[in-house]
């Protein structure tokens, strides 16, 4: 069983993800070019086993804005509970938990993704 405590420092450091996230020099634009936010340290946090990335991603196509969170813990083939997720969610801004926003499991990288439209 993996523990996830939101605590003041869970919340303060989740908070400055997102302010890094949030100026506009720092969106993920998707391209060859593109460095992925999971490579910098300024848009990961690592509560307890838990591996949060946070980015705010703009589509190419569209130009839309999406909060955009992986998730993932330290052992192969385990995803973290929805209920996790849906805190985590809740910490970086996302509106209405899981069943308002688009998720999907990637195995290759381990991962639980989650997008939610700014828009939303």
């Amino acid at each position: 069983m993996r523990i996830l405590i939101i605590d003041d420092y869970a919340k303060s450091t989740a908070a400055k993800v997102v302010e890094f996230a949030s100026r506009p020099e720092n969106l993920y634009r998707p391209g060859s070019a593109a460095k992925i936010p999971g490579d910098t340290k300024e848009h990961t946090l690592q509560l307890g086993d838990y591996r949060i990335v946070f980015s705010l991603t703009k589509d190419p196509v569209s130009s839309e804005v999406y909060r955009h969170i992986s998730m993932s813990v330290p052992t192969q083939g385990s995803f973290p509970h929805p209920a996790a997720i849906t805190e985590i969610l809740n910490l970086f801004g996302f509106i209405g938990g899981l069943e308002n926003c688009q998720a999907s499991v990637n195995q290759v990288e381990g991962c639980i993704v989650v997008a939610q439209s700014l828009a939303s």
